[in-house]
Order: structure tokens, then sequence, then C-alpha cells
């Protein structure tokens, strides 16, 4: 049976200790490269150590993005569709698909499917989470 997560890449935030270290790790198990975020080098360094060690890849990207505001989050949808069309007829479509780190405008499946992990026994222990389905953006803000 292979590794759950083969062939993905996870960026894992607060990596260098605690939760964020732990999910790391497990992720590194399932088969997921990894970049490590947090906001000392040091502790990230450590994590990724662990990781080779485990025989997993990855890199440390430190930094700091606890003060993410203002954030677009756009899903296209059927509601939205005409205003995106308007964007793209005045080229600021383009303009708001570029901020977004994997280059592309979610879709309603995206949140589909975070909302079936989020209802299945994988996620028998979250309640009351936030968990944004944004394709990266609040990280970049």
């Amino acid at each position: 049976m292979p590794a759950r997560l083969e062939g993905k890449i996870a960026l894992v935030t607060g990596a260098g200790s605690g939760l964020g270290k732990a999910i790391a790790l497990a992720f590194t198990r399932e088969g997921a490269s990894l970049v490590l975020g947090g906001r000392r080098a040091e502790p990230l360094e450590k994590t990724l150590r662990e990781i080779a060690d485990e025989g997993g890849t990855g890199l440390v990207a430190p930094g700091d993005v606890t003060r993410a505001a203002d954030v677009r989050r756009i899903i296209e949808t059927d509601l939205n569709h005409d205003f995106l069309q308007g964007l793209k007829k005045t080229g600021e479509y383009e303009a708001l698909v570029r901020i977004h780190p994997l280059g592309f405008l979610g879709a309603t499946d995206d949140v589909a499917h975070a909302a079936v992990y989020l209802a299945s026994d994988e996620a028998r222990w979250m309640t009351g989470v936030v968990l944004p389905v944004d394709g990266g953006i609040s990280a970049t803000m």
C-alpha cells in the first residue's frame, strides 16, 4: 500500500517545534516532501535533519506570516461568474490569479474535498478549527 501523501509537497508552518514539528514528521512518514516554515531558522534546520534521517526530503523557509491581513480568497462559483468575467475584460483577473501562490483560483471541489476530510473519521479529533482552503494566499499577505 503506497504512502498516503506520496508525491505531495506540503508547507508546514511552525515546523521547528511542537505541533508543527509533529505534523512535519508525520507527513514525512506518509511520503510527502516538505517546505518547513516558521520564525526561527535553527529549530527548522533541526527538524529538517530529523526528516532526512527518516529518508524524507524538504527545505527550510523561515519567515513570520502572523500578520497576514486583507486577504483576497476567491473560489470560482456560479454566483461570482459574471464578476470574474468582468475582471477578465479589464485585465484584472490575471492580476488576481498572479497573487495566488498556486497560480490559479480555487474551485468548488477544492472546498468540497476539505469538507469530506473534515467529515471523515480521519478528522475525528478536530473540532472548531479554522481551515483556510485558499491556495496559500493567506500565507503571502
